[in-house]
């Protein structure tokens, strides 16, 4: 069936859009129009004001848009939050998210400016991940380096508790040596999830902890393997079933990320020799 096709035939209810991201929002808008449930791949779109006019519409046609961002939905991240929570009432805290790639061919999508580069394919995993470990959004301070074959990002943040410091920081980049990890330490302990943001179905997430920080030996729990994808889908067609959701489902907390990606979106410019040009944003 053709696009045109699909948004017209009234015995599909939902749709699942999976185009480039740039695409997102038109794409979601025009099957909201037409009457449709949404499925949606991350980041739903670039724009903050994008995520509301498509909750408003949503709202006035009486459907549902859920993002399938599905890390969060594996019971290793739940797992790894609860380890989390042991370190937090420690007077020092640091909570590092970070996702590298190699480098990909001139043609990836990823370097077209109209779909949001490393900022929205890696960085919406990174700032998903610090905001859900309580990094305060407004507090978040991206920058963006763009040179030819890399482009590297990143955000920053502190927050000052009754007795604790927590520093937060999301690093995200193409062309470099592969990282997928999130970890918490409180200067003496330090705790760690490996492939975070990407388990394969048939894998075993292992959450290590080390006594030291400058201790190579770890201890480990291992967690049985999941589908994530799987299991945020299931969750989604939950929403999308239910009489009573419509909407972007987790409006709030999406705005908030977006937010912070939006700031971190403009390209820092390369200069004619290659030289790295940095930028960063205030918000």
């Amino acid at each position: 069936m053709t696009r045109t096709e699909v948004l017209n035939d009234t015995g599909i209810d939902c749709v699942y859009i999976s185009s480039a991201t740039g695409r997102h929002f038109d794409d979601c808008r025009a099957a909201l129009t037409a009457g449709k449930n949404i499925l949606v791949e991350k980041p739903i779109c670039l724009r903050a004001d994008e995520v509301r006019e498509l909750d408003a519409l949503a709202h006035e046609q009486g459907r549902t848009v859920f993002e399938c961002l599905s890390y969060p939905y594996h019971p290793a991240w739940g797992a790894f939050v609860e380890e989390a929570a042991l370190l937090a009432r420690a007077p020092q805290v640091a909570i590092t998210a970070s996702f590298r790639i190699p480098e990909r061919p001139a043609e990836d999508f990823r370097w077209a400016a109209e779909h949001g580069g490393a900022v929205a394919d890696l960085g919406t995993y990174c700032v998903d991940a610090l905001l859900r470990l309580g990094a305060p959004a407004s507090a978040l301070r991206p920058s963006s380096v763009r040179s030819p074959g890399r482009e590297t990002g990143s955000v920053r943040a502190s927050h000052d508790g009754a007795s604790t410091r927590t520093t937060y920081r999301g690093l995200w980049s193409i062309g470099e040596r592969y990282e997928n990890v999130v970890s918490v330490s409180d200067g003496i302990r330090r705790i760690e999830l490996e492939r975070v943001f990407s388990f394969p179905p048939n894998f075993a997430p292992r959450i290590r902890r080390r006594r030291s920080v400058a201790d190579d030996r770890t201890a480990a729990f291992t967690i049985a393997p999941a589908n994530m994808t799987e299991l945020c889908l299931k969750t989604g067609s939950k929403h999308i079933v239910d009489p009573e959701t419509t909407g972007v489902v987790h409006r709030d907390g999406i705005l908030r990320r977006v937010s912070v990606l939006e700031a971190a979106a403009t390209r820092a410019p390369t200069t004619r020799d290659g030289t790295l040009e940095e930028t960063s944003h205030e918000h």
